[in-house]
C-alpha cells in the first residue's frame, strides 16, 4: 500500500506541476485564446490521485486532517469546474484568468504544506 501512496503523491505532484507549466504556456503561446488542453489533463491528474490519496488513507487507517482535506477538496473541485467549463467552451479568455487559476492553485499548495 506504501508503493500505491508514493506513485499517487508522485501523481499529484506531477499534476501540480502541470498546473503552472500550463500558465506559463499559455502566456507565451496564445495569452489571449483558449485555454490550452494542459489545464484540463492537470485538473484530471490531480483531482483522480487527490481523491485516491484519501481512499488509501482511509483503507490502512492513516490520519488524515478532515479539515485540511475539505480545503483542499473544495479548492480544486472549484477550480477544476471552472477550468473545465472555460475549456470546453473554446473562446478567448481574459488576459488575468490563467493567472487567477494558477493563483488558485498556489493557494492549494499553501493549505498542504501549512495545515498539518
Amino acid at each position: 500500500m506504501q508503493i500505491l501512496q508514493s506513485l499517487l503523491v508522485g501523481a499529484h505532484l506531477l499534476g501540480m506541476a502541470g498546473f503552472i507549466a500550463a500558465y506559463f504556456v499559455q502566456r507565451r503561446t496564445q495569452p489571449d485564446g483558449p485555454l490550452i488542453a494542459m489545464w484540463a489533463w492537470s485538473v484530471l491528474i490531480v483531482s483522480a490521485s487527490g481523491f485516491g490519496l484519501v481512499g488509501v488513507g482511509i483503507a490502512t487507517d492513516d490520519h488524515h486532517d478532515p479539515v485540511k482535506m475539505i480545503i483542499k477538496g473544495g479548492l480544486m473541485t472549484v477550480l477544476g469546474v471552472a477550468v473545465l467549463i472555460v475549456y470546453f467552451r473554446r473562446r478567448a479568455i481574459p488576459r488575468q484568468l490563467p493567472a487567477v487559476f494558477a493563483t488558485a492553485v498556489l493557494a492549494e499548495v499553501a493549505v498542504s504544506v501549512l495545515i498539518t
